[in-house]
Order: structure tokens, then C-alpha cells, then sequence
């Protein structure tokens, strides 16, 4: 029988993995952030289907001011993919 390797635990939101948590069910969404209505939508439809946390891509600021809307209508973590610009950080 596999042992799985002891990990840190950390916190993403109100959830906890690594350490003894189970293994957590993410999707990362495939339309452009800026369309946060669809990317919404999207990320509800992966909720009701057992995802747990959902990516988004970050590639230009119009991507980047999409996150506040997005995370008010979802319940779940959402963790951004930021490219090539340290400074939408």
C-alpha cells in the first residue's frame, strides 16, 4: 500500500492542504479572465462538479482587474496564474 509523504499544511482560503488534508480537486478556467461573466459561469459549473479551486491566467492588467469581481461570486479559491508581468502582482 503507497504512504503518502508528509507534507506542510497550508491554508488557500478557508481550506487546508498538504499535511494529512486529502488531495485537492482544482480546474483552471480556459477563457480570457476579462470575460469575468463567462469565467463566472464557468468556474460555478466546475464547483457543482467537485472542484475545490479553480486558475485563472493573469496576462495583462484588464485580466488582473477581473480577479475582485470573479471572487465575489464564487465560493470556492481562486488562484491566479500571473505572466510575464511581476508587477500585476
Amino acid at each position: 500500500m503507497y504512504k503518502r509523504i508528509n507534507t506542510k499544511k497550508i491554508r488557500i482560503g478557508n481550506t487546508f492542504i498538504g499535511g494529512a488534508n486529502h488531495v485537492l480537486v482544482q480546474s483552471m478556467c480556459n477563457i480570457k479572465t476579462e470575460n469575468y461573466d463567462e469565467v463566472i459561469k464557468q468556474i460555478n459549473r466546475c464547483t457543482a462538479l467537485g472542484a475545490e479551486a479553480m486558475r485563472v491566467s493573469i496576462l495583462d492588467q484588464k485580466d488582473a482587474l477581473s480577479v475582485s469581481k470573479i471572487k465575489k461570486e464564487i465560493k470556492i479559491p481562486l488562484i491566479a496564474d500571473i505572466h510575464f508581468d511581476a508587477d500585476l502582482a
